[in-house]
């Protein structure tokens, strides 16, 4: 029976035969071979113009599947994730931060101000957004002045003149038929 070191340099010494025999590609054979790879990966204009046919079509298409997640926040940001159907995902260049125009242009829909700020490896579908606090809170000023505004549209809506005796002037009144489909609803 051998030894085990006889075993183990008999093993390093067939590795070392196998690694000096082994063929190395030409310098001039790998050129040539890349040529022909640059050949096989050449689009021509009606290839790259129906890609960009296909890529408008599906994210058109599926534009509804993206989910959007509810926000979140720490004292600095405001955070949000947007998950990408699989269709749009494969148009996303692989690892890299997305500018406002790009994501805009894969179908994600929110304020200009959100910042695409991580690419989350396991998986690139999910893309990770935050912008800061201040601006979150501007939106919540308009949106609270928006909603104002619209109650008192309502309001001016609900209401008519009716002239008075006494003095000629006129006198505000709610609207009896929106009053009484409200006491309906309620």
């Amino acid at each position: 029976m051998r030894k085990r070191g006889e075993i183990l340099a008999a093993m390093i010494a067939a590795r070392n035969q196998k690694s000096t025999t082994r063929k190395r590609p030409h310098p001039t054979e790998t050129e040539a071979q890349n040529e022909d790879n640059e050949k096989t990966t050449e689009l021509t204009d009606e290839d790259v113009a129906a890609r960009a046919k296909q890529r408008k079509k599906d994210i058109k298409s599926y534009r509804k599947r993206i989910i959007y997640s509810s926000y979140y926040k720490d004292e600095e940001y405001q955070y949000r994730h947007v998950i990408l159907p699989q269709a749009i995902a494969r148009y996303l260049p692989h690892f890299d931060l997305l500018t406002t125009d790009e994501w805009y242009d894969l179908g994600v829909r929110q304020a200009e101000e959100w910042k695409h700020y991580m690419v989350h490896a396991p998986e690139p579908h999910i893309l990770l957004f935050r912008r800061p606090i201040s601006c979150a809170e501007k939106e919540a000023a308009n949106e609270s002045g928006v909603d104002q505004a619209n109650r008192a549209d309502v309001l001016s809506e609900n209401e008519e003149t009716i002239p008075t005796e006494e003095d000629g002037s006129h006198e505000i009144a709610a609207n009896p038929s929106i009053n009484e489909s409200k006491q309906h609803v309620v």
